[in-house]
C-alpha cells in the first residue's frame, strides 16, 4: 500500500511519455492542417530546424480558375529531417465541392522523398495507378478555404515495383487568393 502512490508517479510518467503523434483533425475553418497515413506511418508537414529555408512554407495551395481551366492544388512538406517528404494533390477541372477520382491525368497526387542516400530522389505518383480519390468537403471562395479528405495508391515511374498507399489524407487549407 505504501507503494501505490510511486506506482502511480511512475505510470504516469509512461504514459505521458508515450504519447503518440496523431493525424490532424477534420476540419472545415481553414486551420492549415494537414495529415495522413503513408503505409501507416504518420505524416504532417513539418519545418527545418536550420537557418537556411526555415522561411519556407510546408503547406500551401489553392485555386487558379480562369475561363478556360480550374484547377486546385495543395502541396504539403515535411523538411525536418531526411528524408524530406513531399505530396502534391493538383485537381484539373476543380467544380467545388465533390469527389474527384485519380482514375485519368486530370487529378493526379504525387509523393516525392529526398534522400541523403543513392537514388536521392524517389517519386511517387497516382498517375501510374490510377488508383485513389480527393473528396472537397469545404470550398469557400469568399474566405479561401478549401477542405477535404482523400486516398491513394502511387507506384514509382522509376521502379513499379515501388508501390505506397496512403490512407486517412484530411487537409483544410487557407489559401491566397
Amino acid at each position: 500500500m505504501k507503494y501505490t502512490p510511486l506506482l502511480l508517479l511512475f505510470f504516469s510518467l509512461i504514459v505521458i511519455s508515450c504519447k503518440k503523434d496523431k493525424l490532424t483533425k477534420e476540419t472545415q475553418n481553414g486551420a492549415n492542417t494537414f495529415s495522413c497515413l503513408i503505409d501507416g506511418q504518420i505524416f504532417k508537414p513539418a519545418k527545418s530546424e536550420g537557418l537556411l529555408f526555415n522561411n519556407d512554407p510546408v503547406l500551401y495551395g489553392g485555386l487558379s480558375i480562369s475561363n478556360d481551366y480550374s484547377i486546385a492544388s495543395i502541396t504539403a512538406a515535411y523538411k525536418a529531417s531526411y528524408p524530406q517528404k513531399y505530396i502534391t494533390i493538383e485537381i484539373d477541372h476543380f467544380h467545388g465541392v465533390g469527389e474527384y477520382l485519380l482514375n485519368n491525368e486530370n487529378n493526379i497526387i504525387t509523393y516525392t522523398e529526398y534522400t541523403t542516400a543513392i537514388p536521392f530522389v524517389v517519386n511517387y505518383s497516382s498517375l501510374h495507378t490510377l488508383s485513389g480519390k480527393v473528396a472537397i468537403t469545404k470550398d469557400d471562395r469568399a474566405n479561401t478555404i478549401l477542405s477535404g479528405t482523400f486516398e491513394f495508391t502511387a507506384t514509382s515511374p522509376d521502379d513499379p515495383g515501388r508501390i505506397i498507399t496512403v490512407t486517412s489524407g484530411r487537409f483544410d487549407l487557407n489559401y491566397k487568393k
